[in-house]
């Protein structure tokens, strides 16, 4: 069995500032789940009780901070975003001795979520599970699922679409709260030589940050925030040098990872750990993931091999096809602004759909590069797993139409997270 419902007021027997208290004192237990569960409690409860909440957390000990600083700037973004903070979707689940691409359909089917299987769910298997999660956000019984299965969910083919890998990663430690969830992928010690004097060296420690579609983020930083680090002596982990530090962005913006606008994981860096440390035993910060406010949308219809172009009052756009990707058409966008710098372009979050004769509309991958007063966008469909089923002919894959959206202006939004035991390689 499994239900959902909006939530629009909660109803509780509390007595009232009773209520406040009970969530607020939770923030200062050990348990890191049970305090981004009652950050969220708090945040669901009208903003009428804003001030009630503030003052409740002026009592609690240093120990709760970074909790209550989640709080606070949550608190703040609801107030400052409205209606682009988004509206919170709650799940039960209680399923028993259920297959997991079945469990999947019918966690699916609650939460309203597009998640494609991918291709190792949907082999036989007679593996059942139970899960019992009760009026969670929908990434929460994603996590569940995920944590049992040991697979991980990921960006997919299309706007608000996850996709499920299999993965070594700790879904059970992962931070989830409101529309987000935050993984992590890789952590190991980095050196950059350029023989100007000694080595640079640090830790740098990947993440992956997903979002559901109760809230419209369009891209994040390539960098994460650090907050606070402590390795498994006990000892304090700083920020890593500036000059390590300049030299990450330098690697990301020369390796291709800056290039690449799809599939981005934003790295923290962090100084060396002490001697005998070889885990990471927490590390808090934040993700930051970019809601637009401003939106150019440029339809390129009736698409021919040789190219079209559009504009609009900001934007020239011309693409043509390429050649083609693993089976999948690609195409040169061709973005110019009308007024400014082509510079200013790597900095705005950029989308590019296609609209298939068969499988109709789905996002691009994207890479970019300047070109002159121009940014030359990389873009090809991606395919579901379950759009590859089968031989796929030439006329599946048929592009109809483009759609180029360019976000000139975003607001931004801190995505938290506190993760803990992670090894460093």
């Amino acid at each position: 069995m499994i239900r959902a419902a909006f939530l629009m007021v909660v109803a509780v027997a509390w007595p009232a500032g009773q209520e406040i208290h009970k969530h607020v004192e939770d923030l200062a237990r050990a348990d890191s789940r049970s305090a981004f569960h009652a950050i969220d409690a708090l945040l669901d409860l009208p903003p009428a009780k804003r001030a009630s909440i503030e003052e409740a957390l002026d009592a609690l000990p240093e120990s709760a901070a970074f909790y209550v600083r989640v709080l606070r700037d949550e608190l703040e973004a609801r107030e400052k975003l409205g209606a682009r903070y988004g509206r919170l979707r709650r799940v039960t689940v209680d399923l028993e001795r259920t297959r997991p691409v079945d469990a999947l359909e019918e966690i699916k089917k609650v939460t309203e979520l597009n998640i494609d299987p991918g291709w190792f769910l949907r082999q036989p298997s007679e593996e059942v599970l139970d899960l019992q999660l009760e009026n969670v956000p929908p990434l929460e019984a994603v996590r569940g699922l995920c944590a049992r299965i040991k697979m991980y969910p990921g960006q997919g083919a299309g706007k608000g679409v996850l996709q499920l890998w299999p993965g070594p990663f700790d879904m059970a430690g992962a931070t989830q709260y409101r529309h987000f969830l935050v993984f992590a992928d890789t952590s190991g010690e980095h050196a950059f030589v350029d023989f100007s004097g000694p080595a640079r060296r640090g830790v740098v420690v990947t993440v992956h940050a997903v979002w559901d579609h109760g809230i419209d983020a369009v891209d994040v930083r390539p960098r994460a925030t650090l907050v606070e680090a402590v390795d498994d002596q006990g000892i304090p982990v700083s920020a890593a040098q500036p000059e390590f530090e300049a030299q990450l962005d330098e690697w990301i913006r020369t390796s291709g990872l800056s290039q690449s606008r799809t599939f981005r994981r934003p790295m923290v860096a962090l100084g060396r750990l002490s001697p005998k440390a070889t885990r990471i035993a927490r590390l808090r910060g934040f993700v930051t993931a970019l809601i637009p406010v401003e939106s150019s949308r440029i339809h390129l219809s009736k698409f021919v091999e040789e190219g079209v172009s559009a504009s609009d009052e900001h934007f020239q756009v011309e693409a043509s096809k390429s050649r083609e990707l693993w089976g999948s058409p690609t195409y040169a966008v061709r973005l110019k602004p009308k007024r400014g710098d082509a510079e200013e372009l790597r900095d705005m979050p950029v989308q590019v759909t296609a609209t298939l004769r068969r499988f109709g509309v789905r996002d691009c991958s994207l890479a970019d590069r300047l070109d002159g007063p121009a940014l030359e966008l990389i873009a090809s469909p991606m395919l579901t797993v379950a759009d590859q089923r089968g031989v796929l002919r030439a006329d599946d894959t048929a592009v109809e139409a483009l759609t180029v959206f360019v976000h000139r202006m975003c607001v931004e939004r801190r995505i938290y997270f506190e993760l803990n035991d992670l090894p460093v390689r």
